[in-house]
């Protein structure tokens, strides 16, 4: 994807234009959209683990801790 380089307006002084850089515009194909989703599915995935490894834990612990003072 290469785009043709703008060539700077020179005043004499200053040149106008000289670091402008046109914007990237990329094209999101369907593989790119399947891996990002993967990605975060993932992420989801994991915290919903963790957060029902938490639940039993506490469950555990409160059962414990009733047993105890029973």
């Amino acid at each position: 994807m290469n785009t043709p380089k703008v060539v700077p307006f020179n005043t004499g002084k200053v040149s106008i234009g000289s670091r402008y850089e046109p914007p990237k515009n990329y094209t999101v194909s369907r593989d790119m959209e399947n891996l990002q989703r993967g990605l975060l599915e993932s992420r989801l995935e994991r915290r919903a683990q963790a957060a029902m490894v938490l639940v039993y834990v506490i469950a555990i612990v409160s059962v414990g801790f009733v047993w105890v003072i029973r």
